[in-house]
């Protein structure tokens, strides 16, 4: 039995290694086009780009309001915001090793991401 073990943990760690050697440095693109269709390249300007898309996406009509008032939609009205502490519960539990999504951000990345990101997350959920 603890042969086997250490065999699946000896097994692991190789294919470990091997992922880390195959996978070669991957350049992050900081360019993209705007909507005229000129590239930009400078971090203002993106972000710029990508601020607008999503505001687009998100409110295509421009009907964003200021009020404190938030709609839910869902089988249940009033639902609480999830408060920091239920927040740090489901990262707490998230599981290591798993393969990251297409945004390529590992659950490892969020879970041992720090205060402020953790801070960030629950404020993003509670916008959601």
């Amino acid at each position: 039995m603890h042969r086997t073990t250490s065999l699946k943990k000896k097994m692991k760690q190789f294919y470990e290694g091997t992922r880390k050697i195959r996978t070669a440095f991957q350049h992050r693109t900081t360019m993209c086009k705007n909507k005229q269709g000129v590239i930009v390249g400078e971090e203002k300007d993106v972000l710029e780009v990508w601020a607008t898309y999503f505001k687009e996406l998100l409110d295509p009509e421009g009907n964003t309001t200021t009020s404190e008032e938030t709609n839910y939609f869902g089988p249940e009205n009033n639902i609480m915001a999830p408060t920091l502490q239920d927040t740090l519960g489901v990262m707490r539990n998230l599981k290591n090793n798993r393969a990251p999504g297409e945004d390529s951000i590992t659950l490892e990345l969020i879970k041992y991401g720090g205060r402020k990101l953790q801070n960030r997350i629950n404020q993003l959920i509670k916008i959601i």
